[in-house]
């Protein structure tokens, strides 16, 4: 696999992992941070 589509598939999983954590915090209330912290 080419540099250039790892950096590509890299890019959308960070862009996917913001959508779903903006989405966590909406629907929730809690940051994820938080919402971690209060499993322990």
């Amino acid at each position: 696999m080419k540099l250039e589509k790892v950096s590509q598939l890299l890019y959308q999983l960070k862009i996917v992992n913001q959508e779903m954590t903006a989405k966590f915090e909406k629907s929730t209330g809690y940051s994820i941070t938080r919402y971690q912290l209060m499993m322990i």
